[in-house]
């Protein structure tokens, strides 16, 4: 079993893997993407991302980073949404008026629902043979509950 690290304090500098994920960060499609491009593995990088993400110094680049980025001719996010809800609904302002087809609609809610997060990526796992499923109490070192189960292909 592999033993977890502890955080780094937060006046450390980051590590090159965490220079990576805040340098790859605004153009990843998600924390985890993030991850996986900055070289964490496959099956750690959403743990990673999420501890990443939690630690002061990263977030301090990244509100650096953030910072340098901003400029007034750079639309914020809530600008960008406005602008996709009013592709969405139809309605832009005279001045940037443009033929509203139902694909760019279409284009415009599935914008949206990806900077929202919304689609999720279903994972369906089978798992055929013996499982033991056991509950433990860590702090009296003891076993609650043990059920084991046989599981039959379908």
């Amino acid at each position: 079993m592999a033993t977890k690290r502890p955080y780094r304090s937060s006046g450390a500098p980051l590590t090159p893997k965490q220079q990576r994920f805040v340098e790859k960060l605004p153009t990843a499609s998600s924390a985890t993407a993030a991850a996986i491009e900055a070289g964490y593995s496959l099956s750690s990088a959403a743990e990673s991302a999420s501890q990443s993400l939690r630690l002061s110094n990263v977030k301090a680049a990244l509100a650096e980073q953030q910072a340098q980025i901003a400029a007034p001719s750079i639309a914020t996010q809530i600008e960008r949404k406005e602008l996709l809800t009013a592709s969405l609904r139809g309605v832009l302002p005279p001045a940037e008026q443009l033929s509203i087809t139902p694909e760019l609609r279409l284009k415009a809610s599935d914008q949206l629902n990806r900077m929202e997060s919304l689609y999720i990526t279903k994972v369906d796992q089978r798992i055929v043979g013996h499982i033991t499923i056991q509950v433990v109490d860590f702090d009296a070192a003891e076993v609650i509950v043990q059920e084991s189960i046989e599981t039959k292909e379908s």
